[in-house]
């Protein structure tokens, strides 16, 4: 376990690296452009539309799994909220807290660098995860751990691939797409349902925001695949970032086979349970 998830670490390291570098020399803003999820049609400012639906008072605690460069975690935190986040990658870690201090937040954020299976320090009003439990090994007991560290009445917010049902593990690209991203399972919708019920929290919205998700629209898959897989064998380095852009490719399949939808589930930790 916890070799995945340093081997897990490095992959994050890897691919912010690039990410952050492909962003500056593509001059982007410094400080802009700092999420590392999908792009939707709408809501087109995803920070904002969980910050409205959230709505958090003034001062509350905010949790931030999967953190990335912070992004949400300063949206949160310039609206009034006390934010912590949580990610595997140093890398990410570092670059966060650097912005913080720039953006004069840093009394307002705390970056971690720490696994989500392990003691959250803080008990939280807002717990965010957005493109962050897909890689959970243990779906239940994150979300037991994470239930820890929720206030009673506090709420969760998760935004997240899901499978449609177990079959979906069984395409193609669905191993594929868990060997190149380091991951054991692909959690289905009724896993997610599940899992946080039986850690003490009560959902009250769900979602779909599959149609909003921008995709690429080409559909040759087999060709992508190729194309990368040359250019992994003439990389003298990066062939982990090749490695990772293969798996973000198998998404893009299963989703085009409708096998992946982009759901979010917000839910209430009940406050007479103890997960």
């Amino acid at each position: 376990m916890v070799a995945e998830r340093q081997h897990l670490g490095r992959l994050y390291d890897q691919l912010s690296r690039y990410e952050w570098w492909r962003r500056r020399l593509a001059a982007a803003r410094p400080g802009t452009r700092l999420e590392l999820r999908k792009r939707l049609r709408e809501p087109a400012d995803l920070d904002a539309w969980l910050h409205q639906r959230t709505a958090p008072r003034n001062g509350a605690s905010v949790l931030d799994l999967g953190c990335g460069f912070g992004g949400t975690l300063f949206h949160f935190a310039r609206c009034g909220q006390v934010c912590t986040g949580l990610t595997l990658s140093g890398y990410q870690a570092n670059k966060a807290r650097l912005l913080a201090e720039r953006f004069g937040l840093a009394a307002r954020c705390a970056i971690r660098q720490q696994s989500f299976d392990e003691a959250i320090e803080g008990s939280f009003d807002v717990v965010l995860a957005v493109e962050t439990l897909f890689h959970a090994p243990d779906l239940q007991r994150t979300l037991d751990n994470v239930a820890r560290s929720t206030a009673p009445g506090g709420t969760v917010a998760l935004v997240e691939d899901m499978a449609v049902d177990r079959d979906a593990t069984a395409h193609p690209a669905a191993r594929r797409l868990l060997d190149e991203w380091a991951t054991q399972n692909m959690h289905t919708i009724a896993d997610y349902d599940a899992a946080l019920a039986a850690s003490g929290f009560t959902a009250h919205e769900a979602i779909d925001l599959t149609d909003q998700v921008l995709l690429p629209a080409t559909r040759d898959f087999a060709a992508r695949r190729r194309r990368l897989s040359r250019l992994r064998a003439v990389l003298p380095f990066g062939r982990s970032v090749v490695d990772a852009f293969v798996g973000g490719l198998a998404m893009e399949e299963l989703y085009a086979a409708g096998q992946l939808r982009y759901r979010a589930i917000f839910a209430r930790r009940d406050s007479s349970r103890t997960p």
